[in-house]
């Protein structure tokens, strides 16, 4: 899977393909030929084909703590969500949340957000070439640092995209909110976070050493009023204490907690 996707990109090691990627998702014409050539070889929609390209030759797993969601895991998820008229999936990868979603709702309006710069091509050509309507939001979820925002619109076989500028999406709300953010991942906790809606309520900020609770307030920032969001997070969120128990505490009082699922290994 992988050579072949290189080569029908036109390059030799797979460290060029998000550059090259890029340039070809923000043209048109490129786009276009791309999208007939990759279906012309794989015709199934309905997963991520780059989970495990993009895992073994891109990810930062050690600085950015950056795992692909199993299929098995991501069908879990997406199961216990139904049907919505908008999603969003905060921490997207490549997508492959996003694409169980509307493998079930493919008239839904799609939200994305991510940080990798070698993420986002893939994340772009994975919507695009299903033809989605939506917003793939490049940047820091945590600080909410902006470094490019895309507007896909759905077109007569692919979506259409667009890099727009001075649209804030920080308080977008979707009916769905769907994640699996890196692992207690470093942050940098700034008080005057806390004046910030997603996070004033709570009195406490998530520790400097695990920024788990920071994403989850995230993701529940943009959920809208009586929606649902599955987020995928390690056993150790449920009994830290300090500012996460608190964090945890305030959660169960505002009875935002319908369920706790645990996985078994692999």
């Amino acid at each position: 899977m992988a050579l072949d996707f290189l080569k029908l990109i036109d390059v030799k090691e797979s460290y060029q393909a998000p550059i090259k990627l890029e340039k070809i998702m923000l043209d048109s014409d490129q786009r276009t030929k791309l999208f007939d050539s990759f279906l012309a070889e794989q015709s199934d929609l309905s997963f991520d084909w780059f989970t495990e390209f993009f895992q073994m030759e891109q990810a930062d797993r050690k600085g950015k703590k950056q795992d692909y969601t199993p299929d098995g895991v991501a069908t879990v998820a997406n199961a216990l969500l139904g049907t919505t008229t908008s999603n969003a999936d905060i921490c997207a990868g490549t997508g492959g949340l996003t694409i169980k979603r509307w493998c079930d709702n493919p008239a839904a309006y799609y939200y994305c957000e991510e940080f990798s710069d070698r993420a986002i091509p893939f994340l772009l050509f994975n919507l695009a070439i299903r033809n989605i309507d939506g917003i793939v939001w490049h940047g820091d979820s945590l600080t909410r640092e902006e470094f490019a925002t895309y507007k896909l619109a759905k077109g007569e076989r692919y979506s259409s995209i667009e890099q727009i500028y001075e649209q804030a999406f920080d308080n977008i709300k979707l009916d769905t909110v769907i994640m699996n953010p890196p692992y207690s991942m470093p942050w940098n906790p700034k008080p005057e976070y806390l004046q910030q809606p997603r996070f004033k309520d709570y009195e406490v900020l998530a520790p400097k050493s695990k920024s788990d609770y920071a994403f989850l307030l995230e993701g529940l920032h943009h959920l809208a009023d009586n929606g649902t969001m599955p987020i995928i997070l390690p056993h150790g969120i449920l009994f830290r204490g300090q500012a996460e128990a608190k964090i945890r505490k305030q959660l169960i009082e505002n009875n935002y907690i319908d369920a706790v699922i645990g996985l078994p290994d692999k």
